[in-house]
């Protein structure tokens, strides 16, 4: 009888281990936790485990990722939280991977983690966590060179190399600018308007061309280079142009044709006494072409004459111009000196000085043909050449 007892004994041992070791797939337990498991397992090593979320664990089973937070900070991810999870002996106990197991106590556990979105903020510019942008080199390039530059990825709120091969970690640390230094100047024209670099523009001497001249003489194409400009652009303030209109000449009383802007000098007495300058008590008006008329013509009726002589040398040559003279001490010597036509000076008895007719000529028109050597007669302080030539200088243009 004692025997069967033993036999009955030993029978129920195995039937209660075979119940213990059936175990529910882990794979199950992670998505049903609350599952019991262990409704035929009876005994200590079999006991159950209360989960933190709710539920149980079947004693001697594991579950391979719970979490100690349910949202990773940034700079951190879910896998540097997870723990490994068991009931053993109805305790529940974790481990990080690869260490030993401890009970739980207080120890924060759950069920599942989230990463929280960690945007980056690099140099100056937002990137959006999971995102790449592309940085540059910080250093300045000449104008127009190309920057060197590197896409950098925000992960987790910390950029990265996003290249997939061979990835530099040193990369964020370098490339940290968000524009390329390369931006080349723009250029501020006369007028206040702003130019582009590598960018041209015509501009023109003047708004309206002078008579006998057209805006194409007037015309220079000004162009940017990094904020300068090329050429003199003070001398071409005008952003348009337009051809001259009403241009006629001006005819002077001795049959001499100017254009329009040429001046010319009048004299109200066509001869003066020795000793009396052609320029004295205002004998002498100098008036401007315009648009076919002297300007102020009116305004001197009398100056009707275009030469006006000394009759300090009645054996001389006639027909000289006079430019003007000072006097002198008298005797055998000559007594009068020449004031220069244009009125800088005055040169003494014999001087030959280059004057011009005109202070400016048409491009298609020659300084040469206006050009006279005209000489002081120091006895007449007078010049010969005629009064025409009162320029020191010609331009022609170009």
């Amino acid at each position: 009888m004692m025997m069967m007892n033993r036999l009955l004994s030993a029978l129920l041992l195995i039937s209660s281990l075979a119940a213990c070791t059936g175990r529910v797939d882990v794979a199950d337990l992670a998505s049903d936790p609350d599952r019991d498991a262990q409704a035929n397992c009876v005994g200590p090593a079999c006991a159950a485990c209360v989960l933190p979320w709710g539920g149980t664990l079947p004693g001697g089973e594991s579950l391979n990722a719970v979490y100690t937070t349910d949202l990773a900070a940034c700079g951190t991810s879910c896998m540097d939280n997870r723990l490994e999870m068991r009931c053993q002996l109805a305790k529940l106990q974790v481990r990080r991977p690869g260490q030993e197991y401890v009970d739980i106590g207080e120890t924060k556990v759950v069920r599942s983690c989230w990463q929280r979105r960690c945007d980056c903020d690099h140099g100056g510019v937002k990137v959006e966590d999971g995102t790449s942008a592309r940085f540059y080199k910080p250093s300045v390039m000449t104008c127009g060179t190309a920057c060197e530059s590197k896409m950098l990825m925000c992960a987790g709120g910390v950029m990265k190399d996003a290249a997939t091969t061979s990835p530099d970690p040193a990369a964020p640390s370098i490339f940290t600018s968000s524009l390329c230094n390369n931006t080349c100047r723009t250029c501020t024209l006369p007028d206040g308007t702003t130019l582009n670099h590598g960018a041209s523009t015509a501009r023109y001497k003047a708004a309206t061309a002078p008579c006998g001249t057209s805006c194409s003489s007037l015309v220079m194409s000004l162009s940017c280079n990094d904020g300068t400009l090329n050429g003199n652009p003070a001398l071409y303030p005008s952003p348009t142009c337009a051809n001259p209109t009403n241009c006629q000449t001006c005819t002077t009383p001795d049959g001499v044709k100017l254009q329009n802007g040429e001046r010319y000098s009048f004299f109200r007495l066509q001869n003066v006494p020795c000793g009396t300058s052609c320029y004295a008590n205002n004998n002498q008006v100098t008036l401007t072409c315009a648009s076919g008329q002297f300007g102020d013509r009116a305004l001197y009726p009398e100056h009707r004459f275009a030469a006006c002589e000394s009759a300090c040398d009645p054996t001389g040559p006639k027909g000289d111009k006079s430019q003007g003279r000072i006097t002198g001490d008298g005797g055998g010597a000559p007594v009068w000196f020449c004031g220069l036509p244009w009125g800088s000076g005055v040169v003494t008895h014999g001087t030959q000085v280059t004057a011009y007719s005109r202070m400016k000529v048409a491009r298609t028109d020659k300084c040469t043909n206006y050009k006279s050597l005209i000489t002081c007669n120091g006895y007449r302080g007078l010049w010969s050449g005629g009064g025409v030539f009162i320029y020191p200088s010609c331009k022609e243009d170009p």
